[in-house]
């Protein structure tokens, strides 16, 4: 699947401002909002998920960037298995938008000012390139996918909380259905950009190995939960970890 951003050949829509043109053919003024639940305002919601389906186009175009930059195969791996949940949160919100009524082609005012925000922090990766080595650009593309990452879990965790109490409508269904299929992914993204920053940093930092495991000490794996060994095995990026049973999740920590 290839994300494209919304532009003139791809039908886009928008509305009009004092600094904004509009192809006339394309003016989405006179277009009805999205059909909200009861309680949300129609033209906010509209709004709302527009910027967060720019936000998950960008996403998807920084993960592509990054995995092919990228000299860890580890970060690569993971970097390639985010960014195709990326691609398959960009295709839910837009059946999600096309089933409120909406057009997933709008570009509401908001998306068009995330869209330029993602543009600066993919850039950042990138622009001096020549001037860094590895290890800080390494870091510099991981910072931008945390960055990201943490505006991506506060939309769709700002929108679990807002339809929460809704009256169960056809609207709020399809909201909840959305949000249940995304919010869990967005919570392991986010929480595997912040454990692998600190371990990229304390293998920076540190000049005594003994440093950075002392506050653990020896730890017996085999007396751990299977949830326990999953956390571990996360923090230190065991591919496949989700398809491992509990022996095999210690082995692999072994290893490790």
């Amino acid at each position: 699947m290839t994300t494209l951003h919304p532009t003139k050949g791809t039908g886009a829509a928008a509305k009009p401002t004092a600094v904004t043109y509009v192809d006339p053919a394309h003016d989405a003024t006179a277009t009805p909002p999205v059909q909200a639940p009861d309680g949300l305002d129609p033209d906010e919601l509209t709004d709302l998920l527009s910027a967060m389906l720019t936000h998950e186009r960008c996403g998807a175009h920084l993960y592509r960037s990054v995995a092919t930059r990228t000299t860890n195969e580890d970060l690569r791996t993971t970097y390639q298995e985010f960014g195709a949940q990326t691609e398959r949160h960009v295709a839910i919100l837009e059946e999600l938008v096309t089933e409120l009524g909406g057009n997933p082609q709008y570009v509401s005012a908001s998306a068009r000012l995330t869209e330029r925000a993602a543009a600066g922090l993919l850039e950042s990766t990138f622009m001096l390139d020549g001037s860094a080595g590895q290890p800080d650009r390494e870091l510099a593309m991981l910072e931008a996918v945390t960055l990201a990452e943490a505006k991506d879990h506060a939309n769709w965790d700002f929108l679990v909380a807002s339809i929460a109490n809704l009256p169960d409508t056809r609207e709020a269904r399809a909201l909840r259905a959305a949000t249940e299929q995304v919010e869990p992914e967005e919570e392991q993204h986010l929480s595997w950009c912040r454990d692998t920053r600190a371990q990229l940093l304390r293998a920076r930092l540190f000049t005594d190995d003994a440093v950075v495991t002392a506050e653990e000490g020896v730890i017996d794996l085999t007396q751990l939960t299977k949830e326990e060994l999953y956390s571990r095995a996360q923090d230190l990026n065991v591919h496949g970890r989700s398809d491992m049973t509990k022996d095999q999740l210690v082995k692999a920590l072994e290893k490790h």
